[in-house]
């Protein structure tokens, strides 16, 4: 078990363990110590002397202690940046939690690279498999290559709901947000653990193609280990882009999680999923932005004789013309935590994490990273507190789906403790 303490030694009589939080004393030996039980994670450790200082005053007879605070000079971030855009979007959601049942989620190509108008709504029903349709013979954690029954159109069907244009992208039976962001594949997504006929299972996968459009039917396909049905849709253009995924008579008993959306091909930003049912003409960006991050070096001290260079890194921005990029660094003595949303003054998604102006510097430069270094003054009391947060300055309407219009974008704040060490 860990022990802090202080202690002569030379087989001194132990006293048992104190409460050195509590400004314990032993007067009869020169020996004062506090034993902590081990514990296993994830309860919380019995520790309790983080950022404390200690001092063991000799009494004579024995030590007396005093407990003080000690927390370091330090920097610590605070808050997010804005914004993170992705082209991919997608919802997790539990079998009982799935919601999409009875619904069409329509993809509308806005043409290549500029992303795609997302609309969800009520599905016709009655989903079935055209006259010209094959079965895909597709085994478990398989993907098939649609070439092979005769298909012309470059589709792999997973058995698992989800397929790809180009080449076959991973099928593991468990949903997972991060491989279908990685996916090497542009992919369309209604992903659980099925098993179809072909597997074993319950229930077929289909394969039809009438001129340049893909439809792939997944029809009563059971959940693994269920024997209850699901039925899914894809319509996929492979000329226009445009794509819908329809879902009718969901099992709530499929033994993973639905994993639904859309992701082009290579690694895309996770801007943390979207309730689809909500979706209504909504835009999904042509292209990944990474929100812009404030972060903070060199440790904020001041001592009476001394001060201490911070220096600033600002990375992701975005350039206001081609070359250059225009940021602000702001420091305050308050500040907005939780962030004061900006989007009354026309930057929606983006936060003041700052209460006030109350020193500016400006940062110039190009491409996507600037620093500042900042210069801390000898003779600040310890103890005082700054803020920080970076702006930077961009066309209006110029970022991806047209954000945003007043011009700016914010990062993370950062809160810096001064002190003498």
């Amino acid at each position: 078990d860990p022990r802090c303490g202080v202690s002569r030694g030379d087989g001194v009589f132990d006293p048992g363990s104190a409460d050195l939080s509590a400004a314990a004393q032993n007067l009869t030996d020169f020996v004062l110590y506090e034993a902590f039980p081990a514990y296993t994670p994830p309860a919380s450790s019995p520790f309790d002397l983080n950022d404390t200082t200690i001092t063991f005053i000799n009494a004579g007879t024995g030590y007396i202690s005093v407990t003080q605070g000690c927390t370091p000079a330090r920097n610590e971030n605070y808050g997010t940046g804005c914004y993170d855009l992705s082209d991919s979007f997608y919802e997790e959601m539990s079998p009982t939690a799935m919601d999409l049942d009875g619904s069409i989620v329509s993809g509308l190509s806005l043409g290549p690279g500029a992303g795609y108008l997302v609309t969800t709504s009520a599905g016709a029903g009655g989903i079935a498999p055209g006259q010209s349709a094959v079965i895909v013979p597709a085994g478990d954690d398989d993907f098939v290559d649609t070439a092979t029954g005769g298909g012309t159109l470059g589709i792999f069907v997973g058995s698992h709901g989800n397929i790809s244009r180009v080449a076959a992208n991973g099928n593991g039976f468990v949903p997972s947000v991060s491989t279908m962001l990685d996916n090497a594949n542009e992919g369309l997504y209604a992903w659980t653990d099925l098993h179809s006929a072909s597997g074993g299972g319950s229930g077929d996968i289909w394969y039809e193609e009438n001129g340049t459009v893909a439809t792939v039917t997944y029809l009563a396909v059971a959940g693994w280990n269920t024997g209850a049905g699901n039925t899914i849709q894809f319509i996929w253009d492979t000329a226009t882009g445009d794509f819908s995924i329809e879902f009718e008579n969901l099992n709530t008993t499929n033994p993973e999680v639905w994993l639904v959306g859309y992701s082009p091909a290579g690694p895309s930003t996770d801007d943390g999923g979207t309730d689809i049912s909500a979706m209504n003409g909504a835009l999904v960006s042509g292209q990944n932005v990474d929100a812009m991050t404030l972060s903070a070096s060199g440790a904020p001290i001041s001592s009476p004789t001394a001060g201490s260079t911070v220096t600033f890194t600002v990375d992701n921005m975005q350039e206001i013309f081609p070359g250059v990029t225009v940021g602000i660094l702001a420091v305050s003595l308050g500040q907005t935590n939780p962030g004061l949303p900006l989007g009354f003054l026309g930057a929606p998604g983006c936060n003041a994490y700052i209460a006030s102006l109350d020193l500016t510097l400006t940062m110039t430069g190009g491409g996507s990273t600037l620093t500042q270094a900042f210069n801390l003054p000898a003779g600040l009391p310890s103890g005082v507190q700054l803020y920080s947060q970076a702006v930077n300055l961009v066309l209006p309407n110029s970022l991806p789906n047209g954000q945003n219009a007043f011009g700016m974008i914010l990062s993370n704040g950062v809160s810096h403790f001064v002190n003498s060490f």
